[in-house]
């Protein structure tokens, strides 16, 4: 059952050549559909981040969202916010759904636009049903590994944590934190399961420095 529009979680029937239809898509299945990008190129490998917008009440806030992988060349310029039309397959990596693209002319820039919203979630929320999904959440920091932090729901303490990562290769470093440590957190939901058959391994991927706001200690 889809949740109801607003909430967190749930893969609707979406409109035709959105981000929301294209997952319907089975493995290998051939997929052409328009996105609005929330992680442009350079950051993420060779992958961005589209979504659509959802659906009420202004269109503002990102919807369902999915990592486009690009096999060879260079991605076109884009930009948050830009509407992009993509032709690809539809293939899984590691648990994550991913649109495999061939070739850079196989994505067109159609418009440019204002960035979307991340969706307010909780700690709690993060998991398969946000998959792909820009997001915003607070945590209490509960420790650290290498570029990456974790996060528990200061409402839920029992809940296991969230791990938040600033990748290596984005060019900055994750912040110092320490435990007790109220954050609040920008970022996309995504999937790095360990073996079949690729369950867990949910993460919330950090962007840019702005992307992680420190709020003080526990509150």
């Amino acid at each position: 059952t889809a949740s109801p529009p607003g909430t967190p979680g749930g893969e609707a029937v979406g409109p035709l050549r959105s981000v929301t239809a294209a997952k319907l898509a089975g493995m290998a299945d051939v997929v052409e559909f328009v996105g609005v990008v929330t992680v442009p190129p350079g950051l993420f490998n060779s992958a961005i981040y589209v979504a659509d917008p959802a659906p009420h009440p202004n269109g503002a806030t990102a919807w369902l969202g999915v990592q486009v992988y690009l096999r060879r060349g260079d991605f076109p310029p884009l930009a948050l916010g830009d509407r992009v039309l993509i032709r690809g397959v539809m293939g899984s990596f590691r648990g994550e759904r991913e649109i495999l693209v061939e070739r850079p002319e196989d994505i067109w820039q159609m418009e440019s636009g204002t960035p979307l919203l991340p969706l307010p979630v909780t700690v709690a929320d993060v998991g398969e049903r946000l998959e792909g999904r820009l997001i915003s959440f607070e945590g209490t920091v509960t420790g650290w590994q290498g570029v990456s932090i974790f996060l528990a729901d200061p409402a839920q303490p029992d809940i296991e944590p969230v791990m938040v990562t600033v990748r290596s290769r984005l060019g900055w470093r994750r912040p110092y934190v320490n435990k007790g440590e109220r954050w609040r957190v920008i970022g996309i939901v995504s999937q790095a399961a360990d073996a079949p058959p690729w369950n867990g391994g949910y993460r919330v991927l950090a962007r840019f420095p702005a992307d992680l706001v420190e709020l003080g200690g526990e509150q």
